[in-house]
């Protein structure tokens, strides 16, 4: 359910790819310190994700500001898919290959995506 005053920017940034320096992601925290809507565009499309634990708030905020992106990563991995913990680097759509997964039983719908970085880690980018 979408949250109705989501006016007030909590926290924002943006992230460039390592190689190209292309766009490789963005996020952005609209809401109050106790709600937030987190809204993640990058290459795998955009994601509309809400927290409301003020604990976690503050941690996701703060690890924001400071583009902490192994906290962004360690606390919803799946708002940063474009991020390779292993090599703590940002890859773009043009240098993170994909590969979309379908349910086993029903193989006409999906249900995640891996992503390979260019120095060959694999992980879950959404599930």
């Amino acid at each position: 359910m979408p949250m109705k005053n989501t006016k007030d920017i909590v926290a924002e940034a943006s992230f460039s790819c390592s190689i190209c320096n292309k766009f490789a992601g963005s996020i952005q925290l609209k809401g109050s310190k106790s709600s937030v809507q987190c809204t993640c565009k990058n290459f795998a499309g955009e994601m509309i994700v809400s927290f409301r634990d003020k604990i976690i708030i503050k941690k996701y905020s703060t690890a924001l500001d400071s583009k902490d992106l192994n906290t962004l990563f360690s606390t919803d991995f799946e708002t940063v898919p474009f991020y390779c913990p292993k090599c703590n680097a940002c890859y773009c759509g043009d240098h993170y290959v994909t590969m979309p997964l379908f349910d086993p039983e029903e193989s006409m719908y999906y249900d995640s995506l891996k992503g390979t970085c260019p120095q060959g880690h694999t992980r879950m980018l959404q599930d």
